[in-house]
Parts: C-alpha cells; sequence; structure tokens
C-alpha cells in the first residue's frame, strides 16, 4: 500500500468493524500512487487517502468502493464496484476517501450519513 504511517482501525458508527488495517496516504507522491501497484486489497484493510475529493481506478487490475467523507469524517458519498479505468468525482463537502476492497460497503452496511471513528 501506500504509505509508511502507522496502521489503524475504523470502525462505524453502527458499531461495525470497517476496517482492522488502515494505511494512510497523506503526502502528495503516496496520494498520486494510491493502490497501483498493488495485486488485490486483502479483506478489512483499506486505504486512506487524505486530503483528497476524487478519485480513479485507472491503471488498477481490480474494482474498489470508495466512502467519501467531509471533516467530520461523516459519509457523504457511496461508490460500490468502481471498475479499473473509471474516474469518481466527489460531493465538495469531501475531505477524505478511504477506498476498500470491492463488496466492503454492502458487507459492513454503510451508508450515507453514518461516521466513521479511526482509532
Amino acid at each position: 500500500m501506500a504509505s509508511r504511517s502507522k496502521e489503524k482501525t475504523v470502525v462505524t458508527s453502527k458499531d461495525t468493524m470497517l476496517v482492522d488495517k488502515l494505511k494512510h496516504a497523506a503526502n502528495p507522491l503516496s496520494r498520486m500512487r494510491g493502490l497501483l501497484g498493488t495485486k488485490s486489497l486483502p479483506p478489512k484493510q483499506a486505504l486512506w487517502l487524505r486530503p483528497c475529493a476524487s478519485i480513479h481506478t485507472i491503471g488498477m487490475n481490480y474494482a474498489i468502493d470508495a466512502l467519501f467523507l467531509d471533516k467530520k469524517k461523516r459519509i457523504v458519498k457511496v461508490a460500490e464496484n468502481i471498475k479499473p479505468m473509471r474516474v469518481c468525482l466527489a460531493p465538495f463537502s469531501t475531505r477524505s476517501v478511504l477506498e476498500l476492497r470491492a463488496g466492503s460497503v454492502k458487507e459492513a452496511g454503510v451508508e450515507v450519513g453514518d461516521e466513521l471513528l479511526f482509532s
């Protein structure tokens, strides 16, 4: 994944464990690289792009889910099963994006308005 920062977990406001291994892409180079060069995203792992507004899957070999978060880490947009070679634009209030394995959103039952808790 893109960053060497401390690993974190993410729990939803519904007390659902969404991620147990989170990588943080906080500088321009790590955000630009994102998940490029990876073969897959394991279950319960994610990349947190911050700051970030919109994402793309150009050059990737697999689909992802994405959660677009505002400054309070509330979900403002859910994008499921974003296939390779796509661009996904974000709402104006987006401050960061959490990229997850495709199917994670449905599995966790997250939706717009849910707040994510990072620990």
